[in-house]
């Protein structure tokens, strides 16, 4: 059953799919390159290194009124109360009626149900 299954894969692939495929390995195959000898990477870590801490010591971290800017949102409390909503309905009714969904009907009900949706959501 398996061998025909795999056969059936093979012999539904058409030359133009292989074509693709071929370009994209040989795309990923030359983007590879090769690692250089130890020595060179090790005088690679401390070079970036190096930079690293000068790019910490910079002044810019040091000014506090970077941190200090107020967004004034006249809509947070009530955005605040439908986050809490809304996490707390995915968490209790959502996600469980979900894995209900999942376990009580089978693959195919499930896809026929999901294309009537996106046919629906479709525009005519």
């Amino acid at each position: 059953m398996k061998i025909f299954a795999i056969k059936k894969i093979f012999t539904s692939i058409k030359p133009p799919d292989v074509f693709f495929m071929v370009c994209f390995l040989f795309l990923c195959v030359g983007c590879a390159q090769q690692q250089s000898s130890a020595l060179d990477q090790d005088a690679g870590v401390e070079e970036q290194g190096d930079e690293m801490d000068m790019l910490l010591n910079d002044d810019f971290f040091d000014d506090e009124s970077v941190f200090e800017e107020a967004y004034c949102d006249p809509f947070e409390p009530m955005n605040r109360v439908f986050f809490e909503f809304n996490d707390k309905l995915y968490y209790w009714v959502l996600n469980p009626l979900s894995n209900a969904y999942t376990a009580v009907l089978p693959h195919d009900i499930r896809w026929l149900v999901g294309n009537f949706v996106n046919n629906i959501a479709a525009p005519i």
